[in-house]
Formats: structure tokens, sequence, C-alpha cells
């Protein structure tokens, strides 16, 4: 059931995250954004996102500890090379 909310919680983040990268799911995402609302997307996404986030917490055990490490550093290398983009512009 952990790796249910991980992935659940992987899905929800990389597909707000992949727009930085892909302009079809950027256009994907923001004709979803249209047509729910920027109110609505922001709050149904927040909610996947916590509901996920307590999934885990309440599934919790150590052998889990890898991802503690695994995706905050997955998220800061793949947000480096926006960081270098921007930082260059």
């Amino acid at each position: 059931m952990f790796y249910i909310c991980l992935l659940i919680f992987l899905l929800n983040d990389g597909f707000s995250m992949i727009r930085h990268y892909s302009p079809y799911l950027r256009d994907v995402r923001q004709r979803l954004m249209d047509r729910m609302t920027r109110k609505w997307f922001l709050i149904v996404h927040s909610t996947i996102d916590i509901l996920a986030v307590l999934g885990m917490i309440y599934l919790w055990e150590a052998k889990y500890v890898w991802v503690l490490i695994a995706v905050p550093v997955f998220m800061i290398v793949w947000y480096i090379p926006l960081w270098l983009r921007k930082r260059k512009a």
C-alpha cells in the first residue's frame, strides 16, 4: 500500500514537473486548468498530494527510508537544469 501512495504522489507531482520539459504536456496541463479553473485544479492537485503523503506516513516502515532520500534528491536534480537555464537568461 505504501508503494501505491508513493506512485500516486510521483504521478501527481511528475505531471506538474514535466511541464517544464514537454510542451505537449504543458498544453495538456493548461487545458485541464482552463477546464477546471486554476483554483479547482490547485485544490485537487494539493488534495491528492496531501492524501498520498498522509498515506505514506500512516503506512511508514523503516525499510522505506530510501524514499526520504530519493524523492528530494530526484526533485533537486530535476530542477537544476531549469535553474541554470533561468540563470543564463
